[in-house]
């Protein structure tokens, strides 16, 4: 009996291998994009900090795949020159449920600990809008409903609330249509007199993908003409 040669087995091998497991390198894109308002200061003051009864504003948003979360960026209004600037931002996400615990983020960071990478820079000085940028990593968000959060600390911002800066899509500028409510620890507050109202963020990341491997229909002809052929070609150096 003789063996198969090795050449015709790393072929087969290569046959076997070729269109039937897709490659698994994924780029980040961009999930969610409100671009934000730049035409002049409109700010949405919203504040973090829970000693102050003052609101805190929420946009939100909805994902119809989970995502791997990557990167949030948001906009604001503040003056960089005169150092009324968010020097401790909170950054939160909630499960957009019903009753939803206001201490019991599915996610949370602050700028005010060097846990989490936060970045700001000017994006447009004619109008002091600054951009934030926030690197997160192993944060999975599964396809539902949710609310971002974001406010700033009031007495580490120079005695200025946060401006977040409403999106271009806005029908109304300076207001948000949601905002917890300082009273009680659950829930959110919907204002009814305000509408069409979105407030400037984008989330980047990627698609969790099914990590069972998948045959596709070309892949798994193949696949099956290459375990008949070599089926045969086994059976011909047995005879041998």
């Amino acid at each position: 009996m003789k063996l198969i040669p090795k050449k015709i087995t790393a072929l087969m091998l290569i046959m076997l291998s070729g269109g039937v497991f897709p490659s698994s390198n994924l780029q980040a894109a961009v999930i969610v994009q409100q671009n934000p308002f730049s035409s002049f200061e409109a700010p949405v003051l919203s504040i973090s900090d829970s000693v102050i009864n003052f609101q805190s504003v929420l946009d939100n948003f909805s994902i119809s795949q989970a995502i791997e979360v990557s990167k949030i960026t948001f906009w604001s209004f503040e003056l960089e020159q005169s150092g009324i600037l968010s020097n401790a931002v909170t950054l939160n996400i909630f499960d957009a449920v019903s009753e939803f615990d206001h201490n019991s983020p599915a996610y949370a960071a602050t700028s005010a600990t060097t846990e989490t990478p936060f970045s700001r820079s000017v994006e447009n000085p004619n109008v002091n809008l600054i951009r934030h940028e926030v690197d997160i990593s192993g944060l999975t968000l599964d396809a539902g409903d949710y609310f971002l959060n974001i406010g700033a600390d009031y007495f580490n911002n120079s005695n200025a609330p946060f401006g977040w800066a409403n999106a271009e899509s806005s029908s109304i500028l300076g207001v948000a249509e949601n905002a917890l409510d300082f009273a009680d620890s659950k829930g959110v507050l919907t204002n009814p007199q305000v509408s069409g109202v979105d407030l400037a963020f984008m989330i980047e990341g990627t698609v969790v993908q099914d990590q069972t491997p998948t045959v596709s229909a070309p892949g798994s002809l193949l696949f099956s003409f290459g375990v008949l052929t070599l089926i045969a070609i086994t059976r011909k150096y047995r005879q041998k």
